[in-house]
């Protein structure tokens, strides 16, 4: 396992690749480690060898993944909001309940 700048040089199933550094070296070899545990599940599967169908196949479940994640992601920022929407809420409910005069940043 060589690296180049900002390259290193792996194998992904015993197909030699050069992959860009993704965080760190530790990462990338993660990373490839995780394409090839999913292309030898799929040999296994089918019994065959088709290493480009295996790569698409692999990619699509990939982007599936991606697209799970960030549905996630927007639907955790979208409660977020709402949570600190609500805080916000209480606070100002306090702030006139209790005659509290709480600064605001920048707003002077």
């Amino acid at each position: 396992m060589s690296t180049e700048i900002n390259k290193a040089s792996l194998k992904i199933n015993k197909i030699p690749v050069v992959l860009p550094i993704h965080v760190d070296l530790e990462t990338t070899t993660r990373l490839a480690g995780q394409v090839e545990e999913r292309m030898k599940r799929l040999e296994k599967e089918s019994g065959t060898v088709d290493t480009q169908r295996f790569a698409v196949q692999i990619a699509y479940e990939f982007a599936a993944e991606m697209y799970d994640l960030e549905k996630r992601h927007e639907q955790d920022v979208h409660d977020l909001v709402k949570a600190l929407e609500h805080v916000a809420s209480q606070l100002k409910n306090l702030e006139q309940r209790y005659h509290i005069d709480i600064p605001v940043p920048g707003k002077e």
